[in-house]
């Protein structure tokens, strides 16, 4: 079983990545619609691991609430995903930026 440390370090190395796979250049739609995916499927493992924590009586709805802000960090980058999948190599950047 993990801490709540543990997993909280987890979800911010995923968050970590993204903030480096946003800087990176020279990718392409579909290699960071994959990337995307990737770090979403490895959040999801962290809100399954958050679910799994076995918090006393007093510390249930506390728990609940860490499994919620796990969930919206899976649920941001799925929608970014999902978002990337929408574009196309030749859309214009303003209108690349309202769909993201």
């Amino acid at each position: 079983m993990q801490s709540v440390g543990a997993i909280a370090r987890s979800s911010d190395d995923i968050g970590g990545q993204f903030t480096q796979l946003l800087a990176r250049t020279g990718l392409t739609l579909d290699e960071l619609q994959s990337q995307l995916t990737g770090l979403a499927d490895q959040q999801a493992q962290v809100v399954q691991r958050t679910g799994q924590l076995e918090a006393p009586g007093a510390l249930l709805e506390a728990q609940q609430g860490l499994v919620d802000v796990m969930q919206l960090r899976e649920n941001g980058l799925r929608g970014m995903a999902q978002a990337v999948s929408q574009l196309q190599p030749s859309t214009d950047p303003t209108e690349a930026g309202k769909i993201l």
